[in-house]
């Protein structure tokens, strides 16, 4: 595929979907819209039962950068994620999920960003506000100081952990690192857990000035409860044991793994210890306290 300047593109844009009918239309409209147009869009349909083929299909019809793959199973939000990531062939990538609405001028201040941003930097976040099913603005993450810039790798992981930052994993990331990162992890933890690897290798800038994306918050979201979470994650495992507590050690699995020097390693090390699994104590009793729901050994 070819960006309109008949060239090969340099952003991939990935839309994971499953069931998407209510909202996906527009979340693509904001993705067309954009005031850089140097992309190309890979919806990958979860065999979705509604009408998202069909949306998706007419966004083929009308505009050469976008390009639709069905699943004939569904096979997992994380795994589908992945599959975006995995087939992307442009030197940068981004996730747009389906019910979430860009600002049309993300893509070209997350470009301005990376430009301004120091060596080392491998990725390019959006500050965000918070929507409802209609559209209307009912919050906003606090983000005004938030700095994922440092030069020291675990620095940079103790404030993603501290402030619980997951919404760096729609920005505009590069796709080798993202792809040396592992992807999304399949775990109800994942929405941390790729963020603690691209942090480890590498700086994370915040693209200035107001608010370019916006997540939708609504009854219907994939993840907005613990159960949907873990269905949304892997299908094929509603049930998980102890789904929380796990991410301590896949986090330190992470640390260990992660391209740094020894004693940065020791160092993020004691960061995951002291400013993830402290903090988490609470969440940990409660995988204890719903072992015998998770497993499904009682009736909910």
């Amino acid at each position: 595929m070819t960006g309109r300047s008949g060239a090969a593109p340099r952003l991939t844009i990935g839309v994971p979907v499953f069931d998407g009918e209510r909202y996906l239309d527009q979340a693509l409209r904001s993705v067309a819209e954009q005031t850089d147009g140097d992309f190309e869009v890979v919806v990958a349909d979860n065999a979705s039962m509604d009408a998202t083929e069909e949306i998706a299909r007419e966004w083929v019809a009308r505009d050469a950068r976008f390009s639709y793959h069905r699943h004939e199973t569904n096979v997992g939000g994380a795994v589908n994620s992945n599959f975006l990531l995995d087939r992307c062939r442009t030197p940068w990538f981004k996730w747009a999920y389906h019910d979430d609405l860009c600002d049309p001028r993300l893509v070209e201040r997350s470009f301005a960003a990376l430009d301004d941003a120091p060596p080392g930097t491998v990725l390019a976040y959006p500050r965000v506000r918070l929507v409802d099913a209609d559209g209307a603005v009912v919050g906003q993450h606090a983000d005004a100081d938030l700095r994922l810039d440092g030069p020291a790798p675990h620095d940079r992981l103790r404030v993603l952990l501290a402030r619980v930052v997951t919404q760096t994993q729609f920005g505009i990331m590069d796709t080798a690192v993202a792809r040396a990162a592992g992807g999304v992890v399949v775990s109800p933890a994942g929405e941390m857990l790729f963020p603690a690897a691209l942090a480890l290798r590498g700086r994370l800038v915040l693209v200035p000035g107001e608010p370019l994306l916006s997540i939708r918050s609504h009854a219907d979201r994939h993840g907005g409860s613990r159960e949907s979470e873990m269905a949304w994650v892997d299908p094929s495992r509603p049930r998980t044991a102890f789904p929380y507590s796990r991410s301590t050690p896949m986090l330190l699995g992470i640390v260990t793994r992660s391209p740094v020097p020894l004693g940065e390693k020791a160092r993020s090390a004691a960061v995951v210890l002291r400013w993830w699994t402290v903090p988490s104590a609470r969440t940990i009793a409660g995988d204890v306290v719903r072992l015998p729901s998770d497993l499904g050994l009682l009736r909910r």
